[in-house]
């Protein structure tokens, strides 16, 4: 969840309706940018570390007891090439980057990102502390939620702009605006 409050001042120039798609189009940007942006991170080697993942067998401090070479990520190191997260065969980073779905609350306060990515990406045993790869692929830093919440104020600035007057954004904690991912 991204905190973000928006304060105007009681003068603007901007009807409740407008407000509400300024407030979808900044959402959906934020949605766009974190698909275009962030998702890709996900796929690179310090993703693992940033975004906490799961460790893999092999992996600095989860070792295996039959050796690297036996572990998960000394199989994927010999067959495969690469020790990125969250990719064996290529597929998940290949099907995941195709097609999205961007749905908006009518009030304007969230959006949902619908990414369409292969079965298997649901499919884990919590039993066999196996990781759960959707939630690890939607996974975001304060960093990421810093990003969002910077586009998304300008966005409504902009917005708002061009409803008359300059205006002033605030970003306060404690409103009950989202993004969520779902898969």
């Amino acid at each position: 969840m991204i905190p973000l409050n928006i304060t105007i001042r009681k003068n603007t120039n901007i009807s409740r309706e407008g407000w509400k798609q300024a407030k979808r189009e900044a959402w959906a940007e934020a949605a766009r940018f974190w698909f275009d942006f962030i998702l890709p991170g996900h796929f690179k080697n310090s993703a693992s570390k940033r975004y906490n993942y799961q460790p893999r067998k092999g992996e600095a401090g989860n070792s295996s007891p039959g050796g690297f070479r036996r572990s998960y990520t000394g199989k994927k190191l010999a067959r495969y090439g690469h020790t990125k997260p969250l990719v064996l065969t290529g597929e998940l980073e290949r099907v995941i980057d195709r097609r999205f779905d961007i749905r908006v609350a009518k009030s304007g306060v969230g959006v949902t990102l619908f990414l369409h990515g292969p079965k298997y990406l649901h499919q884990f045993r919590k039993d066999h502390s196996a990781p759960d790869k959707a939630a690890e692929i939607t996974a975001t830093d304060k960093r990421d939620r810093d990003q969002l919440s910077r586009l998304i104020t300008r966005v409504l600035a902009e917005k708002l702009n061009e409803a008359g007057e300059m205006k002033t954004i605030a970003k306060v904690r404690g409103d009950r605006s989202s993004l969520t991912f779902a898969s």
